[in-house]
């Protein structure tokens, strides 16, 4: 037998012989058992072939669960502050960045970093 658990082809023909010389099968019974087993191996290697596509697509919701658990991991952090850095639509992540320098006066600006400071956005360092 190979690896795969097949007869070589030359042992099946002499154990075909040695059978039929002390009174066993006929060659029709042989040939018909033959094709039996080469319709099992068939579908043995059919069901090998289903159940390797089974394990890749089971491999494949693997990775992709565990894409979404980090995924989820990441943003996590950034809502419950853990996490020291934050990036929005598809950015790299960045750290907390302190705004510096003058409003200026304008009543609008001071409002926004402000409100964007109180969010945790941002530090406001502004005068």
């Amino acid at each position: 037998m190979d690896d795969s658990g097949r007869i070589d082809p030359s042992w099946f023909r002499f154990l075909v012989d040695l059978h039929e010389r002390t009174g066993g099968a006929t060659t029709d019974k042989v040939d018909s058992v033959s094709g039996d087993a080469s319709n099992a191996q068939a579908s043995a290697d059919a069901a090998q072939a289903s159940a390797n596509t089974a394990q890749t697509s089971a491999n494949n919701a693997q990775t992709t669960a565990t894409t979404a658990t980090n995924d989820l991991t990441t943003l996590k952090g950034a809502v419950d502050g853990t996490s020291t850095t934050l990036g929005f639509y598809g950015t790299t992540p960045s750290a907390k960045p302190t705004i510096t320098g003058s409003r200026g006066g304008n009543a609008a600006v001071q409002d926004l970093l402000s409100k964007l400071d109180g969010l945790g956005i941002l530090t406001d360092s502004t005068t």
